[in-house]
C-alpha cells in the first residue's frame, strides 16, 4: 500500500484543482469539484477514511474555506461573491428593519401613546 496523504496534503490537492479554475467564491460548486477530487483519492488508497472525513468536513464549511481562499488571495476580496447564507441573512436583516421602522413610525403617529 503506497504512504498516505497527510490532512493538509489531501486537502490542498483537492483545492489546488479548485482554484486552478480562479472561481470568484467557494460555494456548492466549488465543493462539489473539490469532494470529487476527495473522492478520487479516497478510492485510490491515497486517504483512508479518517483523513477522508475530516477532509470532507474542511470542504463543506464553505464559509471558512471562504474566508480562507480570501485571505490567502485565492479569490480576489473585491470579487468574492455572497453565499446563500449572508444572502438569506442580509434578507432577514432588512425585513427586521423595515418591522422596526413601520413599528417606530406607528408610535410616532399623532395620537398614539396617550
Amino acid at each position: 500500500m503506497a504512504e498516505l496523504l497527510t490532512e493538509t496534503e489531501a486537502l490542498a490537492q483537492c483545492l489546488g484543482r479548485v482554484f486552478r479554475k480562479e472561481p470568484t467564491t467557494f460555494g456548492a460548486d466549488e465543493a462539489k469539484l473539490a469532494c470529487g477530487v476527495l473522492t478520487d483519492l479516497f478510492k485510490a488508497d491515497k486517504v483512508d477514511a479518517d483523513t477522508f472525513g475530516r477532509v470532507n468536513a474542511r470542504i463543506g464549511n464553505h464559509s471558512a474555506m471562504r474566508q480562507w481562499a480570501v485571505k490567502h488571495s485565492f479569490i480576489p476580496s473585491a470579487d468574492a461573491k455572497d453565499d446563500a447564507l449572508t444572502v438569506q441573512t442580509r434578507k432577514v436583516m432588512s425585513e427586521l428593519d423595515a418591522q422596526e421602522d413601520a413599528r417606530l413610525e406607528d408610535a410616532t403617529k399623532p395620537g398614539k401613546g396617550k
